[in-house]
């Protein structure tokens, strides 16, 4: 079991330094985290936000989810929860939430999907990663400034499904996506 521990924390670890490159504009860090020629899989089931379908190698997945994607959007927190966590040999699965504001409008976004992480079991590196797009909600909002403080509060990307409630339920103009998150617990 203590194997078990050391490898997740490990594979949560990967996820976390992919989060910082995206989240922080840093691509430089994807070449510690994908294969050279590892592959992105994007399955978007929302108006409010595109990507490729499929990108290949790792300088190209540093190019879309992050050099382009920090072109569009800027104080960017990615929170993956610890209680959604599937893994199966070399395959992990969580689920994802992200808080946002477009750089053209200003405008709050708020998403929320699944990463399925697939990793290179000698190198531990990721070789392929799906993401689902569960919803992208965008907000006209000109007091998002104390969702982003208390996000900012946060030590650290990884946190359970009920501290995150706990931090969502402090916003009640945002119910009604809390709403649907609180379902995916």
């Amino acid at each position: 079991m203590a194997a078990d521990t050391a490898h997740l924390a490990v594979l949560k670890q990967q996820i976390k330094r992919y989060i910082k490159a995206k989240d922080q504009n840093r691509p430089h860090l994807l070449r510690d985290v994908f294969t050279v020629d590892a592959t992105l899989e994007m399955k978007v089931d929302s108006e409010n936000i595109s990507f490729p379908a499929t990108t290949l190698g790792c300088e190209a997945i540093a190019d879309v989810l992050v050099r382009q994607f920090s072109g569009k959007f800027e104080n960017v927190y990615t929170l993956c929860t610890t209680d959604s966590i599937t893994v199966q040999e070399s395959q992990l699965m969580c689920n994802w939430y992200v808080f946002m504001t477009d750089k053209s409008d200003g405008r709050l976004r708020i998403g929320y999907g699944v990463y399925y992480w697939t990793f290179d079991n000698s190198s531990e590196l990721v070789k392929h990663l799906t993401i689902k797009i569960d919803a992208m909600q965008i907000f006209d909002e000109e007091e998002s400034s104390k969702l982003f403080a208390a996000l900012n509060q946060l030590d650290d990307s990884w946190l359970n499904h009920q501290q995150l409630m706990l931090l969502l339920d402090k916003f009640s103009r945002y119910e009604a996506i809390t709403e649907v998150i609180k379902e995916k617990g």
